[in-house]
């Protein structure tokens, strides 16, 4: 069901550890912060040359070449941002006013700077989806002039097949629209990337150093998409959109292939753990189904009251976690190290 967006007042997020030590009794030092979904173990980062701190950022310092080697795309078909979060801010100033879909659930900024731009915003669910493809080659329009898809989605974990993907990129082609694909959480699943198509004036695709790599704070992303609109988005951002420093260690993690390897199994492994250690220490009776992704797990609770207990408990013993009202949802990150797997057991105990 189709349901126009209604901005907040406020907008949440992950994070926010400062707030929650200051409304504890807890010192700052002893909170594990698992709210995020971020890597816990990101990408190593070496000293940092001197030197990167006294120049502007340079584009033949390697970085466009490093990114094409791990995307498998020419530097042309992409650009550098500063994050996904300036290009989520920026995208809607520059595609004509029209009628966006974006995910009733999903990270929340999308919506937002959509109708901060004056576009038409609605909240799409899944069987719309299924409706249009179902539809084909019989619709004569299409509802929406952009339609954004959060692959895999955070927080659902839900995850469309490329085939889909490729399907509703086909449709939107025919009808003269833009599919748009957040893909902040698909490094452990490279084969399900829709860059390759980015040719196409149709798509654009945001991928994030903040998550698989673990690196939120050097603020650095690409955004894959059609020259055109590349050449537009340029002149908003002006020169020197991501540090010199930043630079340089999204250059030399994106090169890590044996990091890469090694990082994602561990993930893998490391969400599995997180989910059975979810659904075998929280009441069967409180959980309507515990969702997992290779970077946290996403329970629905029966109730706002069992959602908001699990919280509780775990913020007594200092670990922080994200909810979603929407559907009594708890976000649950990955521990860190062993310790801090030892200590969220003995809290849900």
């Amino acid at each position: 069901m189709i349901t126009p967006y209604i901005a907040p007042d406020t907008l949440h997020h992950g994070g926010g550890l400062l707030e929650a030590a200051r409304h504890s009794n807890i010192p700052l030092t002893q909170w594990i912060d698992l709210s995020t979904g971020i890597n816990p173990n990101g990408w190593p980062v070496p000293e940092v040359p001197a030197s990167l701190w006294q120049r502007l950022p340079e584009e033949n310092d390697g970085l466009e070449q490093a990114a094409a080697q791990y995307y498998s795309q020419p530097p042309e078909n992409f650009m550098i941002t500063a994050g996904s979060q300036s290009i989520i801010q920026l995208l809607p100033k520059v595609i004509p006013k029209g009628t966006v879909w974006v995910p009733s659930e999903g990270y929340a900024e999308h919506p937002y700077w959509w109708d901060f731009s004056n576009h038409d915003v609605f909240f799409y669910q899944q069987e719309d989806l299924d409706a249009l493809l179902d539809a084909g080659n019989a619709l004569t329009m299409l509802p929406f002039d952009t339609l954004l898809i959060i692959n895999p989605n955070n927080p659902t974990t839900v995850t469309h097949p490329k085939q889909i993907l490729e399907d509703l990129l086909s449709l939107v082609s025919r009808h003269n629209k833009r599919l748009i694909i957040d893909e902040a959480f698909l490094d452990t699943q490279p084969e399900q990337s829709m860059i390759e198509h980015c040719k196409s004036p149709h798509i654009a695709v945001f991928r994030s150093l903040g998550k698989f790599f673990g690196l939120a704070g050097i603020r650095c992303g690409f955004l894959f998409t059609h020259v055109n609109l590349i050449d537009e988005l340029r002149k908003w951002t002006g020169p020197w959109a991501v540090a010199n420093p930043s630079r340089w260690i999204a250059k030399h993690a994106l090169l890590d292939k044996h990091w890469h390897i090694d990082t994602t199994n561990k993930l893998k492994s490391e969400s599995q753990r997180l989910h059975t250690l979810m659904t075998t220490l929280i009441s069967d009776s409180d959980i309507k189904r515990c969702d997992a992704s290779d970077y946290f797990c996403s329970i629905v609770f029966t109730s706002n009251n069992a959602m908001t207990n699990v919280k509780q408990q775990l913020a007594n013993r200092a670990i922080l976690t994200r909810e979603f009202t929407t559907e009594n949802r708890l976000r649950i990150g990955l521990p860190g190290n062993e310790q801090q797997w030892q200590h969220l057991e003995h809290a849900l105990a």
